[in-house]
């Protein structure tokens, strides 16, 4: 994938960060479902290890963190 392809979809992950705590792993846990959360989690981090393998593990741990 082109480098510049990379940014792009960096640059998404960090907006939605900043949007929605949901796209971290953070929910509302008595009205949240951990099925949907994983759902979300997949994706995220599909798109974070196709930045680079370092950056997916990171955000895959924060992830995993949160949702803690």
């Amino acid at each position: 994938m082109p480098q510049e392809a990379r940014d792009v979809i960096k640059n998404v992950i960090e907006a939605l960060e900043e949007t929605s705590l949901m796209f971290v792993g953070v929910h509302d846990k008595v009205n949240g479902s951990d099925e949907f959360m994983y759902g979300i989690m997949t994706v995220m981090c599909a798109l974070a290890y196709s930045v680079s393998e370092e950056y997916g593990e990171e955000f895959s741990i924060k992830f995993i963190k949160n949702m803690s």
